[in-house]
């Protein structure tokens, strides 16, 4: 017997599949944090419950995601597995690496594209977001305070933390530019504290690069006209030590020593932590510019670490035609967004926000949900005449 649901209830149960990640896992890291537990059978056993959790909410909303979309669900389905299986085959030092993060990927990644691919009215996702934002706004005081007060014994620094934090964090900032209340305010300076104190770096880019296109006009930063060079003007400037690094890189590999680049170089960055990475990454670029040393050979190369920028991850792993394929894939995609759709750019802004600009200074976009909540985004509003309203 199939029930029958609403659109509206049946984006309401994909968007609480979606968010359920971010709460369970936050509620998850509340007793690992407590408890200080780092490893061993209970740190398993919790981490079982939040998986089976998840997996709850997301097959509640199976059936609705494989009616819309089974399709798109197949056929993507099948090409990420055929992608994985001929880098598994072609490039045997990668397949620890792949027989791991692989799974990883189908696991975490994969169903936040297609749930989200599958959404048809994004303003019940972002009431969903809304509402979800305030018990991660809770979470998150309550593990910024047990690490305050040393209640914790776990390291004081989380990448997660700071990341789940950007939902709230965005979502009040995008409040307070609208309505100017106090309380949006107040919300949004505890946690930016909580991130500037125990958060990452890539979370604080991506408040300020919101927090910078909202006040220089969204609409205009992205008009039609410049949106090419605009995201093109944005890669650069993210990436600048990285292309000149690339570029002395490939000239020592031809026998060309530029001293103008080194001396530039060692005048705006020192070869330590990520800037040694970065090194690494590069000089196997230049080894083989065109189509690179297949997927997560950057953790080949860094032992088990990972490039910690989005563009060099591409071009490590597929080259430069990969490289030049993706880009140039999410550029169509984002002009048809605005050339068809006609939306409200709010969530656009927010979804970028969140999903790339981390990228650039941390993680690896393979295991990153943000990343393909944000292609999700993009596909799911193409494929729509309906233009959302403003939330």
């Amino acid at each position: 017997m199939i029930i029958k649901i609403s659109k509206t209830q049946a984006d309401k149960r994909i968007s609480f599949s979606i968010m359920s990640i971010y709460i369970v896992l936050l509620i998850q890291y509340v007793l690992l944090s407590y408890f200080g537990m780092r490893s061993g059978e209970n740190v398993q056993t919790i981490k079982t419950i939040s998986k089976v959790f998840i997996a709850f909410f997301f097959i509640n909303s199976l059936y609705v995601v494989l009616i819309r979309k089974r399709v798109f669900v197949f056929v993507s389905g099948l090409f990420f597995l055929v992608l994985f299986l001929l880098n598994y085959v072609f490039y045997v030092d990668n397949r620890q690496f792949l027989e791991v993060l692989s799974v990883r990927f189908f696991i975490e990644s994969y169903p936040v594209f297609i749930y989200s691919v599958a959404i048809e009215d994004w303003n019940v996702f972002k009431d969903v977001m809304k509402k979800s934002s305030y018990l991660i706004f809770l979470l998150v005081v309550i593990i910024s305070l047990m690490k305050f007060l040393g209640i914790t014994q776990l390291d004081g620094y989380s990448m997660m933390l700071s990341y789940y934090a950007l939902i709230p964090l965005l979502l009040t900032l995008e409040s307070w530019f609208e309505k100017k209340k106090l309380i949006d305010i107040m919300m949004f300076l505890i946690l930016f504290f909580s991130i500037v104190l125990f958060g990452s770096r890539g979370a604080l880019i991506s408040v300020v690069f919101y927090y910078f296109i909202k006040k220089l006009e969204f609409k205009k930063f992205f008009s039609i006209k410049g949106i090419v060079l605009n995201a093109l003007l944005i890669l650069f400037l993210l990436n600048i030590r990285n292309i000149l690094l690339l570029v002395y890189n490939y000239l020592l590999s031809i026998g060309i020593y530029s001293r103008s680049i080194y001396l530039f170089l060692t005048n705006i960055t020192y070869l330590s932590g990520r800037e040694r990475i970065y090194q690494i990454i590069t000089s196997k670029i230049a080894e083989k510019p065109i189509f690179g040393w297949g997927i997560f050979a950057d953790r080949v190369f860094l032992n088990g670490a990972y490039a910690h920028n989005f563009l060099l991850e591409i071009l490590c792993q597929f080259g430069l035609m990969g490289g030049i394929f993706i880009i140039s894939i999410l550029l169509i995609l984002i002009i048809v967004f605005f050339f068809k759709t006609k939306k409200d750019s709010n969530l656009f802004l927010m979804f970028f926000s969140m999903g790339l600009v981390p990228l650039f200074v941390s993680g690896s976009f393979w295991i990153y949900g943000g990343f393909w909540l944000f292609w999700g985004f993009l596909i799911s509003n193409i494929n729509q005449k309906k233009s959302i309203e403003s939330a």
